[in-house]
C-alpha cells in the first residue's frame, strides 16, 4: 500500500465497499479490492488503536503520574 493518511485510506475503503456491494465485477477484480480493502482497514484499526494510547494523557499530578482516559471510555473519572 502506498502512503496514504487515515482519512484518504478511509474513503477508498468507503469507494471498494461501494464498488464491491455493486456486484458486478469478475472475480479476480473483486479478490484484488477485496485484498486491498482488508489493507485499508488493518491500517485503519492500527491507527485508531495508536490514537486512542494518544488520547490516554498521562497527567503529573504532585509527583505521581495518573492516567486519565478519553470521554466515553468506561472508566471512573480520576
Amino acid at each position: 500500500m502506498n502512503e496514504m493518511d487515515f482519512e484518504s485510506s478511509l474513503k477508498r475503503l468507503d469507494e471498494i465497499v461501494n464498488i464491491l456491494q455493486q456486484g458486478n465485477l469478475g472475480l479476480e477484480k473483486t479478490v484484488s479490492l477485496f485484498e486491498e480493502g482488508i489493507g485499508l482497514s488493518n491500517y485503519c484499526r492500527d491507527e485508531l488503536m495508536k490514537t486512542r494510547m494518544r488520547v490516554n494523557v498521562l497527567i503529573n499530578d504532585n509527583g505521581e503520574i495518573k492516567e486519565m482516559g478519553y470521554k466515553g471510555e468506561d472508566r471512573e473519572e480520576p
